[in-house]
């Protein structure tokens, strides 16, 4: 049953992706992605079939077919969720969920538990299903290869018996509404909370996001990214208004009259240079989560003043980023000053369609793009031939950009409601591990931190927010 969900250039994403993690050219890599996925479950059992419903959901933005309950042929694997018989007699995974924890491994379960399953911990565990999913059938080696059994505890997250418990969002901000900002909205919906959340990104949703940006479709190509995100959003949420600005955080009127209305920000940007840029602004306390390539995700927490570390002590100027600007100046031709701007102004965009006129750019057309956008773009299509494969920026694959979202609400919603203790900022996962409580960790700020280096910096902090 094949996908309508991908188009060619979210098809060559995946397939870049997963080149990059074989070592196989992109071809080969989308050869190995051509595969089709049985899930075989219970529709008694509702918890299953709400399991199912998800992972088909995360699946069929990455491989070429997901199939529930009936196939014609042989699939790659099956997925067995809860006490469904075998189909096929081939790879086979069998999951178990209930309202306490999510097991996958390889050979029948016992027992099968029937409790219920909160929508949120149903889109994590389908994020680990999906990965568990891609290592056995591909057979990845690792750190992308998942050992079994995996075993997820809920508990070790939140308290599942307090999820529909209502929680104050506030007038907050979200910067971002990419991957990330997807998969934070769409395990919120889920959610009680209330306040006012506005959206704030100037990007359009491009043909290579379909793979990873789970509410987008692909009429909403060359759309506003915050409109349409609120536009198929806004039904599923009652107490918490959702207010789509097309624009970035730093250049809303609001945040420009007051400072102090940035109290609380959620990020979603995917740059490390763009968080440092928001630090800058002083928010009151952020939420923040981030891919890590395509192996982990990360969570980071703090409120001003702050003795503990800030967005840039986080994402402070490592070599992989300085050689990823290096990287792009040479590509289009650029003093790296411009590349730091982060967005291709008029005359850039002249300049960079005079450089690639095979590409058949209208300058109007790449204006205001992020300059990663357009170079993972051109990379995608084959255009810039000279760069190796090992310094090509790389997308994460649905699941990956689902489970930093989700997380990223679920710790909104236990830091909010106190439910469990927080005596951690930094939190590394990844979706082809069981969460370890034991990564969390408590980092204090570095003392060359491009704010928290700046007496001056934490004065104002201390003022605005103490």
């Amino acid at each position: 049953m094949p996908t309508d969900k991908l188009n060619a250039e979210s098809k060559t994403e995946n397939a870049r992706t997963l080149a990059s993690i074989l070592g196989l050219s992109i071809e080969d890599a989308s050869n190995l992605l051509d595969i089709d996925v049985l899930i075989s479950f219970n529709p008694d059992n509702a918890c299953s079939e709400q399991l199912a419903e998800e992972v088909t959901r995360q699946l069929e933005r990455t491989v070429s077919g997901v199939c529930l309950n009936d196939f014609i042929g042989t699939p790659a694997i099956e997925i067995i969720i809860g006490d469904s018989a075998p189909k096929t007699k081939g790879k086979i995974l069998y999951i178990a969920i209930s309202g306490e924890q999510l097991n996958i491994q390889e050979h029948p379960f016992d027992t099968h538990s029937q409790s219920r399953c909160h929508p949120i911990l149903t889109i994590i565990s389908a994020c680990y299903v999906c990965a568990a999913t891609m290592s056995k059938a591909l057979e990845l080696a690792a750190p992308h290869e998942t050992r079994f059994p995996l075993n997820v505890n809920f508990n070790d997250l939140t308290n599942p018996k307090q999820l529909d418990s209502p929680f104050e969002l506030g007038m907050a901000f979200m910067a971002g509404a990419g991957a990330v900002g997807n998969g934070f909205l769409w395990a919120l919906k889920h959610m009680n909370a209330k306040g006012i959340l506005t959206i704030a990104d100037d990007d359009t949703v491009d043909a290579g996001n379909l793979n990873r940006q789970i509410w987008f479709a692909p009429e909403d190509v060359g759309l506003p990214k915050v409109k349409q995100i609120a536009l198929r959003a806004k039904p599923f949420f009652s107490d918490l208004e959702l207010n789509p600005v097309q624009s970035k955080v730093q250049d809303l009127p609001e945040i420009l009259d007051n400072a102090k209305s940035l109290k609380t920000l959620i990020v979603g940007v995917d740059s490390r240079r763009a968080r440092r840029t928001l630090q800058n602004l002083i928010p009151g306390e952020v939420f923040d989560a981030s891919t890590t390539d395509i192996t982990e995700i990360v969570l980071h927490h703090h409120k001003q003043p702050n003795d503990g570390a800030c967005l840039s002590c986080i994402y402070y100027a490592n070599e992989q980023e300085l050689n990823r600007e290096q990287l792009i100046t040479e590509q289009f031709g650029l003093p790296v000053e411009v590349i730091k701007m982060q967005r291709i102004s008029s005359e850039t965009a002249a300049a960079i369609s005079l450089r690639y006129p095979n590409q058949s750019f209208d300058p109007k057309e790449i204006e205001g793009l992020a300059f990663d956008t357009l170079f993972k773009s051109l990379c995608g299509a084959g255009a810039l031939n000279t760069v190796s494969s090992t310094k090509q920026l790389f997308a994460p694959f649905c699941f990956v950009s689902i489970l930093a979202g989700a997380m990223l609400a679920l710790e909104v919603f236990n830091r909010r409601l106190n439910i469990k203790p927080m005596n951690y900022n930094y939190w590394k996962l990844s979706a082809w591990t069981p969460p370890i409580v034991k990564n969390q960790r408590q980092y204090r700020r570095i003392e060359n931190c491009e704010f928290c280096g700046e007496k001056i910096a934490r004065e104002i902090a201390a003022n605005r927010w103490e």
